[in-house]
């Protein structure tokens, strides 16, 4: 729950413009998922996060 934790802190501040992304990188043969917000007026960099990304079954 850390995202919206910081997307509050982010509404709080006044922020009007946000860009957020999400990329998904292979490395030593597993998949992580990386998250970035960014503050698009003061260039700022708001959030960042990876997570391991589970492998399905199928």
């Amino acid at each position: 729950m850390r995202l919206s934790v910081d997307l509050v802190s982010t509404i709080a501040k006044g922020r009007n413009l946000i860009a957020l992304d999400e990329t998904i990188v292979k490395a030593n043969r597993k998949r992580y998922c990386v998250y970035a917000a960014i503050d698009v007026v003061k260039n700022e960099l708001i959030l960042r996060s990876v997570c391991i990304l589970r492998e399905t079954g199928s």
